[in-house]
């Protein structure tokens, strides 16, 4: 039986070459969690970004050098700049089409190239050997090469580092500049290394923070849907339960009551048996929308469980509480829901109780409960306190 054929050219490549090239790619039979995968796009999107601006500074570095060989007569280096400058245009456009092992290659090569074309022309003094440990930063940068890789590319930029100053020792270059000229060099390359490498952290300080509030933005939101009921957006019966907890430790220092009104929808099986579960959701929403609407700042509103409905209503007596019922028990029939252009009476039955100290979550919801179930027993669309 032969062989699948690899699906990428990467895996006919021998490992230390492909740890060499960043890959966004996994191990076929490693578990990949979701987290992960998030985790893994945030990173490239970082790294990206810290790509982007590097090859931006970087362009800017190379047109000044641009200038300066022009000025100084130096064919050869004036080539080599404009092989560089066009190398990061192309880099610049890879990235903007989403690559960034290309972006990355030619940012390195660039870097090393000029570098020893300078040192090999002008002479080791100049200082453009410098620049080369610049890869090894931005290679440890990036989110999606092992460590082995990141190894590999220190190496390499440590053998060229050392073997370019071993070379300018033992050799002579090919241009003599004046030494005015020879320390100028040296000076502008210094000053241009350390404002790259403060560009750099910049721009990956940068990164980091963007990195920190998309954690705490993913963080709310996370928070947001452990607490939220996708179908109606209203609290779920574990964030409306520590809603009344502390509610409850509100009560037990001013003693100013709550009341809890338990809501169910009449006859909800036989609109989702006669109508689908389609329109069954959409009376969920619906019957939600118009008591949130009616409800004020303070008050809570949680989907309990199935067609059932929760509300919390702070700093509210009895009578207070029958009255918000019966108004919410109105808006809930009437005007009714349209259902392809044609009315669907829909209407609920409220079971309401005040808390009483001492009591837990669920007594007090079990109370309204009671009620609730005194007003279904009673013919339903009705509003019933507890304890009648």
């Amino acid at each position: 039986m032969a062989e699948p054929r690899p699906t990428s050219l990467l895996p006919r490549l021998p490992r230390f070459l492909a740890d060499l090239i960043p890959a966004f790619h996994h191990r076929s039979g490693s578990r990949t969690s979701i987290s992960s995968v998030v985790e893994d796009v945030h990173g490239l999107e970082r790294f990206r970004w810290i790509l982007r601006n590097t090859l931006r500074g970087g362009l800017m570095v190379y047109l000044l050098y641009l200038v300066l060989f022009l000025a100084l007569g130096l064919k050869l280096m004036v080539a080599v700049n404009v092989v560089c400058v066009l190398g990061y245009v192309v880099a610049l456009r890879e990235l903007r089409r989403g690559s960034v092992r290309v972006p990355f290659v030619v940012t390195a090569l660039a870097n090393m190239g000029h570098a020893i074309a300078a040192t090999v022309v002008v002479g080791l003094s100049t200082g453009f050997f410098i620049h080369i440990p610049f890869v090894t930063v931005l290679a440890f940068l990036q989110p999606h090469v092992s460590r082995v890789g990141r190894s590999l590319w220190g190496a390499v930029t440590l053998v060229a580092f050392t073997g370019i100053i071993v070379f300018g020792e033992l050799t002579t270059n090919l241009v003599r500049l004046p030494p005015l000229t020879d320390a100028s060099l040296a000076i502008f390359n210094a000053t241009a290394f350390v404002v790259s490498v403060g560009f750099l952290a910049y721009v990956a300080q940068e990164a980091a923070q963007g990195a920190e509030r998309d954690l705490r933005i993913a963080l709310a939101r996370l928070d947001e849907l452990a607490r939220t009921d996708p179908l109606t957006g209203l609290l779920n019966r574990r964030a409306m339960s520590e809603q009344i907890e502390v509610e409850m430790r509100r009560v037990a220092r001013t003693g100013r009551p709550f009341a809890l009104l338990v809501v169910d929808l009449d006859d909800f099986k036989a609109i989702n048996d006669e109508h689908g579960h389609a329109v069954g959701d959409h009376a969920l929403r619906f019957v939600a929308d118009r008591m949130l609407g009616s409800l004020r700042a303070q008050d809570q509103a949680a989907r309990w469980g199935g067609e059932e409905f929760l509300l919390m209503l702070p700093e509210t007596d009895l009578e207070t509480a029958l009255a918000v019922a019966e108004r919410l028990r109105e808006l809930v029939a009437d005007p009714p829901m349209m259902v392809e252009d044609r009315p669907l009476c829909t209407t609920a039955t409220f079971g309401v109780t005040v808390y009483q100290p001492g009591d837990t979550v669920h007594d007090a919801v079990r109370s309204a409960d009671r009620a609730l179930y005194q007003g279904k027993q009673g013919g339903k669309n009705r509003v019933v306190r507890s304890g009648a």
